[in-house]
């Protein structure tokens, strides 16, 4: 069963064996994730994460550089 913190973040995974530690802000704590400007997560150890303006995100994967972007409608 997939567990939730009592700030409904996701604790744990069971399926992947994956565990979640956060911040007093929501923000991951686990080895590899860092917390950028505007209180955004800049890198989760194997992506790095960019935003524009409206604070869309897109991401680029570090092993190999592949860049994913995402569209949104004018409602963002």
């Amino acid at each position: 069963m997939i567990m939730y913190c009592i700030y409904r973040q996701l604790s744990s995974d069971p399926g992947t064996g994956a565990t979640f530690t956060y911040d007093k802000n929501g923000n991951r704590t686990m080895a590899g994730n860092s917390t950028g400007v505007a209180n955004r997560l800049a890198t989760d150890g194997s992506w790095n994460y960019t935003y524009d303006w409206e604070g869309s995100v897109s991401k680029t994967r570090i092993s190999d550089g592949h860049y994913w972007s995402y569209g949104y409608d004018l409602n963002n």
